[in-house]
C-alpha cells in the first residue's frame, strides 16, 4: 500500500460507496490509483462504484485492469455480473469458465458460477456447481484472491 494517504482516500470511498454516493466514490477511488497505480483494491473499488453507476464500458475496462494486475476472484465475479445485466450472457459464463480455469479448486469461483446458472434458469448445473462447491474445502474461508 501507498501510506496513510491512500487508506484515508481509500475508505472514505467504501463508505461513499455503502451510502450508494457512486460519483463521490469514484473520484475518492480515482485519487486512490493516481497514488497507486498498481493497486489491484483500488482498480477493483472503481470497477465495482462505474458499475453500479451504470458507467458500464468504463467498468469493463476496470475490472480488466484489475485481472491484469492480479487474478483476482471478485474482480472476475464483478465482470461476468457485469455482463450479465448488460444481456450479455455467453460473455459472463465465458469469463466463469475463464476464472475457473485459471483456479479450478476455487469454491468462490465455483459458487460464483452456480449462481450465474441459476440466475439465467439453469437450476439443475446451477444445483451441481453448488454441490461441488461445498466439496472445495468446506471449512475454509472464502476465496477473494
Amino acid at each position: 500500500m501507498a501510506g496513510a494517504a491512500f487508506e484515508e482516500i481509500w475508505s472514505r470511498g467504501w463508505s461513499c460507496y455503502l451510502r450508494e454516493e457512486y460519483a463521490e466514490a469514484i473520484a475518492c477511488f480515482r485519487e486512490a490509483i493516481a497514488i497507486d497505480p498498481e493497486s489491484h483494491a483500488a482498480h477493483y473499488a472503481l470497477a465495482s462504484a462505474l458499475s453500479d453507476d451504470g458507467e458500464m464500458e468504463e467498468a469493463e475496462l476496470e475490472f480488466r485492469r484489475t485481472l491484469a494486475l492480479r487474478d483476482f476472484s471478485l474482480a472476475w465475479a464483478g465482470l461476468a455480473l457485469l455482463y450479465l445485466r448488460a444481456g450479455r450472457i455467453e460473455l459472463a459464463e465465458q469469463t466463469h469458465l475463464e476464472a475457473m480455469r485459471l483456479r479450478p479448486d476455487s469454491r468462490d469461483r465455483v459458487e460464483a458460477y452456480a449462481d450465474y446458472l441459476w440466475d439465467v434458469g439453469r437450476e439443475e448445473e446451477s444445483r451441481a456447481q453448488s454441490m461441488r462447491a461445498t466439496q472445495l474445502y468446506p471449512d475454509s474461508r472464502r476465496d477473494v484472491q
